[in-house]
């Protein structure tokens, strides 16, 4: 048999659950994410150990809360991805002077080889002529 503190939690959910997932899921886009805020509504009001079961005022500001929290950790993840991508596009290393003056002198040997040059062996053009 349910203690009388679980039995009146569970009067609670039942009495209030569906209207405060419809208040958070109104207000986020994903809801399977509001399903699992509004539980988190319900698991703060079963720690808070209040005398009384709180009324759906309360469940409702704890739901603002809840979804005030949700935003500002998505703003946060979304800040993160952004300083990650910059610190990654920063870490890119520039080529150095040495490494483009030799891409250069490929570049002129490949250009003076002509048609029948190494690099058209390479692509299958020398009996093309």
């Amino acid at each position: 048999m349910l203690a009388a503190k679980e039995q009146a939690f569970i009067d609670l959910h039942t009495q209030h659950s569906a209207r405060v997932y419809r208040y958070i899921a109104c207000r986020i886009s994903d809801r399977h994410r509001a399903e699992e805020l509004a539980a988190d509504v319900f698991r703060i009001a079963w720690e808070k150990e209040l005398a009384e079961p709180p009324g759906i005022g309360w469940l409702l500001a704890t739901a603002r809360n809840v979804i005030g929290n949700e935003y500002k950790g998505r703003r946060r993840r979304q800040e993160l991805i952004e300083r990650l991508k910059d610190e990654v596009r920063h870490q890119v290393p520039e080529p150095n002077d040495e490494e483009r003056a030799a891409v250069a002198e490929v570049l002129v040997q490949l250009r003076g080889a002509g048609p029948r040059g190494p690099h058209a062996q390479l692509l299958g053009r020398a009996d093309h002529r």
